[in-house]
């Protein structure tokens, strides 16, 4: 566990790998090769989840934003 400054808390707060049900179930079905894959698991948030490198919820707006944007004009190209 590392702590690092989160840009979607705004602080800084713990960060580890997220290891659940999936993580187990893919270690028994492999025979445990699964375990080989655990250290490429994305570092996230204890508080919000988000991926350590994540982008702040501004960028993230803006980016969400022109894609949307971009999607509606081409809806709008193909209904004509």
């Amino acid at each position: 566990m590392n702590f690092s400054f989160c840009h979607r808390c705004a602080r800084e707060t713990a960060h580890k790998r997220a290891l659940g049900i999936g993580t187990l179930l893919g270690c028994l079905f492999s025979g445990g090769l699964w375990l080989l894959a655990i250290p490429f698991y994305p570092v996230r948030c204890l508080h919000c989840g988000a991926e350590e490198g994540e982008p702040a919820p501004e960028e993230a707006a803006a980016t969400a934003a022109v894609f949307q944007e971009h999607s509606l004009f081409k809806r709008r190209r193909s209904k004509k």
